[in-house]
């Protein structure tokens, strides 16, 4: 569920309500009736309005659940570290506060090349913060709307990126499934739309975005440092409604990586000042500050509105 609703008798808010259904609940559709679906939650009928419902059309093979290598964390000696390619004796010797200001300062440098004045050096470094005193669970969710909204900005100027060709398969998938987005959610195996995210029936195959590059620090004003080589994302449908052979909806794109560092970055990066410090902060097994340093994942979360005919 996007929104919580009350679960109703019947198609239509004359019906009395059956219970209450949260925010984020799992539910399953079993039918749709005019503005409304025909759900199940639990072992429980009933009936919500359609924009309400938020219907998972597609995900990578990476999902955010899962246990990624940068998701690792105080788990290298300084023998070890010493031994890490781009790793320098220095750095590890370094104090917990001079690998810190090193890292701050590569963020801080990082978000304010761009010069648009949109402050997203502070976003950066408040994602710093969520890194440095995130100790309860690894695996809780970073999101913010200044960092949605850059994302989305960017996103949009791509003219052949994850937000257009997405429109575009959707486009030719609502055509194919004559109208019905039922035929079109994730789980049922190879439907129309996920053919076409795949590449498939006329479709355009839709990369996971990545945000800069090696010769440019900055190629996204910001977003290389706070997001860079995302690891996946999940597309949703909401606000699904017909007039005639025409439909308007929202597709909301939400896009995740995490916010740490492994091997793989380090070789990417190279011997940016900055990334060797964070690369120790969050792998130093035997430093005073073991567990204070955790990797996270973080979430680009934003809605595209489309409209067209089937």
């Amino acid at each position: 569920m996007a929104s919580a609703q009350s679960l109703l008798k019947g198609p239509s808010t004359s019906y009395g309500s059956i219970k209450n259904v949260t925010a984020n609940s799992a539910i399953k559709i079993l039918a749709s009736i005019g503005n409304y679906y025909w759900i199940s939650s639990g072992s429980v009928l009933g009936f919500v309005p359609k924009s309400s419902v938020a219907i998972l059309l597609y995900q990578t093979a990476e999902k955010r659940t899962d246990d990624t290598e940068d998701l690792l964390y105080h788990d290298l000696t300084a023998s070890e570290l010493r031994a890490t390619p781009y790793i320098s004796n220095s750095i590890v010797d370094n104090t917990e506060n001079e690998n810190l200001t090193r890292l701050k300062n590569l963020a801080f440098y990082a978000s304010t090349l761009s010069n648009d004045g949109d402050g997203f050096q502070f976003v950066s470094l408040d994602m710093i913060d969520y890194f440095q005193g995130h100790v309860s669970d690894r695996k809780s969710e970073y999101s913010n709307p200044l960092l949605s909204a850059k994302a989305a900005a960017y996103l949009n100027r791509e003219s052949a990126g994850i937000q257009k060709r997405t429109v575009d398969n959707f486009a030719l998938a609502i055509k194919a499934a004559n109208g019905d987005p039922l035929k079109l959610a994730f789980s049922i195996s190879n439907n129309p739309f996920y053919k076409t995210m795949n590449g498939e029936s006329g479709g355009k195959k839709v990369p996971r975005p990545i945000f800069g590059n090696p010769n440019n620090l900055d190629f996204a004003g910001g977003l290389s440092f706070t997001m860079h080589n995302t690891n996946g994302f999940e597309i949703y449908l909401q606000n699904y409604s017909t007039s005639g052979n025409r439909y308007s909806a929202s597709l909301v794109l939400v896009v995740h990586d995490v916010f740490g560092i492994n091997q793989e970055d380090l070789n990417f990066w190279k011997a940016s000042a900055g990334v060797d410090s964070w690369y120790v902060l969050q792998h130093y097994k035997n430093a005073p500050y073991k567990f204070k340093y955790q990797p996270y994942v973080s979430i680009i979360e934003y809605s595209v509105p489309i409209s067209g005919t089937f």
